[in-house]
């Protein structure tokens, strides 16, 4: 089912930049499977739980990791974990995923909470909070302490701090404005993209020397992959750039949309500061305190729903199929939408209202209709990481901090390759 008719040679790419939420809940409501254009090329929106299990899951050899988003991030990861498909991505899903089991997780935990708890203490009672900027730093301050310990804190946040916010807004810009000679130009946020990119590479090969120099298991991320001997220095280059784009935007991202959340509803904070306080009894929250935080864990749930990072995602068809009755041509660009499904009327009642009470019990939905981590074996391999991250530094600053709006700050966001608040500001007050 073709969409409203698109503009010239831009198709409705100015559309999805301009209202791209919107663009997708109306795609939704449109049909299935719609037909939309980015340029000249013809591209599927897939809305439909069913037919999204398909793409990822039962047929997920026909629609491999592909599309504008993709062929960008492969410019930073090159083969990594996030941007690989087939064979290849599974040999490194299995040696990277030793890397996240249990054992490893309880201690990363403790430097989790470390970083937390002492980012927390250093805020004062009344302060207007830079939220962005204090989640941000909570997320380098734990890939400083869990990815790679072999390199100063400070020369590693430094660069990660000045160098992946530009990243990621370039990878955005060059995804969905489908005028790709613009990249190519000697502009000044080309420039920008250029110098960031030779600054983080030059760090990371900072990093797998400074693992080579001394090989031994420091209990970080790295030096784990490293001793496994499985992996050349290239590849192992391109999991760590994956490991940085997703531990520094993914937890510090949905952090800032719970924070929000918890200034703009009061019982909700309150709630989620009253189990703390019982399970916590004012100390420092450890992995094995998470399970009973489960009011908590329904927030962040929720937090995953309403606001889904990843709002907007791709795949690639490899051979011409049909889905839900529409012909699919090979190497034609699948849509799904994370944003849209999370939002489906049919499978979550009032959806955009925030209540963390809905995952209380297991409401008869398609599977595929909540895609916080992804699905099939594509889904992320660092999930138990994140939910430790976010759920640590929820419990510490609720602990010790009421989140309180700022008086007559407007609320902005913004979709591009994340769905993310802009510049939010809150006031802490301590308890």
């Amino acid at each position: 089912m073709p969409m409203t008719r698109g503009l010239p040679v831009l198709g409705h790419a100015l559309r999805l930049a301009r209202t791209p939420l919107r663009f997708v809940e109306s795609a939704r409501d449109s049909g299935d499977v719609v037909v939309f254009r980015l340029g000249p090329k013809r591209c599927y929106l897939v809305n439909d739980p069913a037919l999204v299990r398909e793409v990822l899951v039962t047929r997920q050899k026909n629609f491999v990791k592909g599309g504008p988003l993709y062929e960008q991030l492969r410019n930073l990861v090159g083969k990594g974990l996030v941007a690989s498909s087939g064979q290849l991505h599974r040999r490194q899903r299995k040696l990277v995923q030793p890397a996240f089991h249990h054992q490893r997780i309880a201690g990363y935990a403790e430097a989790i909470a470390e970083v937390v708890t002492s980012t927390s203490e250093s805020w004062h009672d009344g302060q207007v909070l830079d939220v962005n900027h204090e989640m941000h730093s909570v997320s380098i301050g734990i890939l400083a302490k869990t990815l790679c310990t072999a390199l100063p804190g400070d020369e590693f946040a430094d660069e990660i701090r000045r160098s992946l916010p530009v990243l990621l807004q370039g990878i955005a810009r060059r995804a969905y404005v489908p005028a790709g000679f613009l990249h190519k130009l000697p502009l000044p946020a080309n420039r920008r993209f250029d110098e960031a990119l030779t600054g983080l590479c030059a760090l990371i090969d900072r990093l797998v020397a400074a693992c080579h120099a001394d090989p031994v298991d420091r209990g970080d991320l790295l030096s784990l992959l490293t001793l496994s001997g499985s992996m050349s220095d290239q590849q192992l280059r391109d999991e760590v750039m994956t490991m940085l784009l997703a531990g520094f935007e993914t937890a510090a991202t949905t952090l800032m949309w719970t924070l929000q959340v918890l200034s703009t509803q009061p019982e909700i904070q309150r709630r989620v500061q009253e189990e703390v306080d019982g399970v916590l009894s004012g100390r420092q929250a450890g992995l094995e305190d998470l399970p009973k935080l489960g009011y908590l864990r329904n927030v962040l749930l929720e937090a995953m729903r309403r606001y889904p990072i990843a709002w907007l995602l791709t795949r690639r068809c490899v051979d011409e199929t049909e889905l839900g009755g529409v012909r699919i041509p090979a190497d034609a660009d699948v849509f799904y939408s994370p944003y849209a499904l999370h939002h489906h009327p049919a499978y979550f009642s009032e959806p955009h209202t925030f209540d963390p009470d809905r995952w209380l019990s297991e409401t008869a939905r398609p599977s595929h209709a909540y895609l916080p981590f992804g699905a099939g074996t594509h889904k992320c391999v660092g999930e138990s990481f994140a939910m430790t991250e976010m759920m640590l530094a929820v419990a510490a600053i609720t602990a010790r901090w009421h989140v309180l709006p700022v008086p007559d700050r407007p609320f902005e966001w913004s979709a591009t390759s994340t769905y993310s608040p802009k510049d939010l500001r809150l006031v802490i007050e301590a308890r």
